[in-house]
């Protein structure tokens, strides 16, 4: 057996009893299940077109590429959608793989109702125990209550009683009027080390959990003062390496303070692709990003580029399926 038909069998011997004859609760177990264990393809995202043909290339040529990547992890949304669709079936549902403007969607069919599921887009959230927002239709809770999928994920383990991490951030509620702004910071990455295991995340369900929680926290800066994110990729022995960079500035305008000696950037945090996090200096950053910058100010724009695409996409499948 291969290791994804070994977490077939482990979903189907570990559902809990009360979900045994629901099925929206075992679809919603194999989701959550499914979404913590695979990563979004850091490689393909912000690689270029070559490197993007080349990884696509790759699973075209690979023999039961759902098997293969299910062992490797990261994966692009064409291949999330065919593992999600093949763990369905095998737990007796009705679930294909369809693609849409180049992006890969699961369809189920229950009791001859039709549902989209689109585990890609909702990966970094599972990792992040957040809610997720593309599970069957969430904005609509005519379709599906809210509270019923919280008590879906408490008995699943997904989540524990005190909620998901929307909710303890809501709630933490700790004094930090009398830290610096340097002290803040590191209270947040403290803070979001403790939430989750940000360790077992790949590189982007990492930053986009960090800047998630630096935006829930924006507060604890000055007016003029600003957070600027980035994803980084240097070379390191020819091997390449990826790393995202926070820093906080006074300088209004594009990332380009980093490399700018005259802007008023107060300290960056870097963190690397094994989850480690460390202050460094505006030399230390140049020294890795310096041979490429041009690959660097195009990761800027990576969040409103994943954005936009699931925007348009999204719109033009409910026209499909309307």
């Amino acid at each position: 057996m291969t290791k994804l038909d070994n977490f077939v069998s482990e979903l189907k011997e570990n559902i809990p009893l009360s979900l045994k004859n629901n099925k929206i609760g075992i679809l919603r177990y194999a989701y959550t299940k499914l979404g913590s264990i695979l990563k979004w393809d850091h490689m393909y995202f912000l690689g270029n077109s070559k490197i993007q043909k080349n990884i696509i290339r790759k699973i075209e040529n690979t023999q039961n590429s759902i098997h293969y990547y299910f062992e490797y992890k990261y994966c692009i949304c064409l291949v999330i959608s065919d593992i999600l669709s093949y763990v369905l079936n095998s737990l007796n549902f009705d679930a294909y793989t369809t693609i849409l403007d180049g992006h890969g969607y699961t369809i189920v069919n229950i009791d001859s109702n039709i549902y989209t599921l689109d585990l890609h887009c909702d990966l970094y959230r599972i990792h992040a125990k957040r809610k997720t927002k593309y599970f069957i239709d969430e904005s609509n809770e005519n379709i599906i209550d809210p509270e019923y999928l919280r008590e879906i994920d408490i008995i699943t383990g997904y989540i524990d009683t005190e909620g998901y991490t929307e909710e303890k951030l809501a709630n933490y509620t700790s004094d930090m009027s009398t830290l610096t702004l340097e002290q803040k910071i590191e209270v947040l990455i403290k803070k979001t080390y403790q939430l989750v295991d940000v360790n077992s995340m790949g590189f982007l369900e990492r930053y986009k959990f960090i800047k998630y929680i630096f935006r829930v926290y924006d507060y604890i800066l000055e007016k003029s003062q600003k957070i600027y994110f980035s994803c980084c990729k240097y070379t390191l022995n020819n091997v390449e390496r990826y790393v995202s960079i926070i820093s906080v500035s006074n300088f209004s305008g594009s990332f380009s303070h980093i490399i700018d000696k005259t802007s008023n950037s107060q300290f960056f945090y870097i963190f690397h692709e094994d989850g480690s996090v460390k202050r460094v200096t505006r030399n230390e950053i140049i020294s890795l990003i310096k041979n490429d910058l041009k690959i660097r100010k195009e990761m800027l724009f990576i969040d409103n580029k994943l954005i936009k695409k699931e925007n348009d996409a999204r719109t033009k499948l409910d026209l499909v399926l309307s």
